[in-house]
């Protein structure tokens, strides 16, 4: 199991999807564990899992620290996995839960408590897998990550929903937040590799965070009061990340 006292995004260069598995049959268990590590491998995403096959243990976990759930419908306890979902709401509105079920009828149910899809069995490695994408890309587009700057002030830490863009001037990172702009040293390729699919390169020196684009012009980006240069070698890939990630977001 994870560590629970551990920060849920310590390392930023690349995402880390928590998963807890409640499963009272071991065989499916093992079945779906070495599934989702081949994923992973595939991927190259890395992942922690938990397993359980007793819902009391399972809702004694930390779901703060846990972005994606799969959860047995039919359990052979009185409880089932829709009643576990509706604990783990009370409390946590926005981790990702997936059904796991033998019949599509059940899986309905599972809309009421905002489950995100439902996985079918006996399982099958691609269709397990492409339900796997679907969580990851939901979880790229929705957790608000921490990334931490080493500026020329001390260190510093921000949510990426607070960054309006970065951009890179003579090997300095210049960070503009909500609050003031930050100036940390860095690249436009490690910052990048740092920051999830809500950023797209709109030029050789910006990086720009999807969610606080209001407007798309000819030759430029408009971020609230932010007016962002949009240069022509990068208009095409920043129209297709605008276009996933709002898509994305409202599915």
């Amino acid at each position: 199991m994870w560590d629970n006292q551990q920060s849920k995004t310590p390392d930023l260069n690349a995402m880390k999807v928590r998963i807890a598995l409640l499963e009272d049959e071991k065989e499916e268990e093992k079945t779906m564990v070495a599934m989702i590590e081949r994923f992973f491998q595939e991927t190259g995403h890395g992942y922690e899992i938990a397993t359980f096959s007793d819902s009391h243990e399972f809702l004694k976990l930390n779901f703060e620290l846990c972005d994606l759930v799969l959860l047995d419908i039919i359990l052979s306890e009185k409880n089932n996995g829709i009643d576990v979902a509706k604990e783990i709401r009370k409390t946590n509105k926005n981790i990702a839960i997936m059904f796991i079920t033998k019949t599509a009828q059940f899986a309905i149910d599972g809309y009421n408590v905002d489950a995100l899809d439902y996985i079918l069995k006996p399982l099958s490695y691609y269709a397990f897998a492409l339900k796997l994408k679907k969580a990851l890309h939901y979880l790229e587009n929705t957790q608000n990550r921490d990334i931490v700057l080493r500026t020329t002030d001390g260190i510093v830490r921000l949510k990426e929903d607070d960054i309006i863009y970065f951009e890179v001037i003579r090997h300095y990172l210049y960070v503009h937040s909500k609050d003031k702009v930050y100036k940390a040293r860095g690249t436009m390729k490690e910052v990048t590799n740092a920051t999830s699919r809500k950023f797209a390169r709109s030029g050789n020196i910006f990086l720009v965070n999807l969610r606080h684009v209001t407007e798309i012009r000819k030759q430029e980006i408009v971020c609230g009061n932010n007016v962002i240069p949009l240069t022509k070698i990068y208009k095409d890939s920043f129209l297709k990340a605008f276009g996933a990630y709002t898509n994305k977001v409202d599915s």
